[in-house]
């Protein structure tokens, strides 16, 4: 593995992990596989000429991030909506810092089809829409 992936993982209870490359896009996405569990490894650092400024709307990454992690730990705990289930780091925080501020996050893998590998159906459609609805109802 990667020094960067071996730092990134020294935060966190996993034993003998493995690392699968998934993406390098906003994030460097990785399946990180141990002993009996399999995770997602997002070290937030993305590739090069790679800006989504745009989307943060003058919020700072870190702070995007962070509040990324609650709202996945929000929808996990209420139960309503499949979500991944956010790691805590061997301090209890659901985001890492690396020693260059790099912010790291490790959620829980969940076997499944990706939206960009499935036929997005009328089904499939109102599904989605009927889920985005009952988030906007649980305010």
């Amino acid at each position: 593995m990667s020094e960067m992936i071996d730092k990134a993982l020294n935060f966190y209870n996993i034993n003998n992990p493995t690392a699968t490359f998934i993406r390098h896009n906003e994030n460097m996405t990785y399946k990180i596989t141990d002993t009996t569990n399999s995770y997602v490894l997002r070290i937030h650092k993305p590739v090069e000429g790679f800006n989504i400024d745009y989307m943060r709307m003058g919020v700072c990454p870190s702070r995007q991030v962070a509040s990324e992690m609650e709202l996945l730990q929000y929808l996990y705990n209420k139960g309503n909506v499949a979500t991944q289930k956010v790691i805590c780091n061997h301090h209890g925080e659901t985001v890492t810092r690396l020693d260059d501020g790099t912010p790291v996050t490790v959620l829980e893998w969940i076997n499944g089809d990706t939206l960009d590998s499935i036929e997005i159906t009328e089904e499939i459609a109102k599904e989605i829409g009927i889920m985005i609805g009952q988030l906007h109802r649980r305010r």
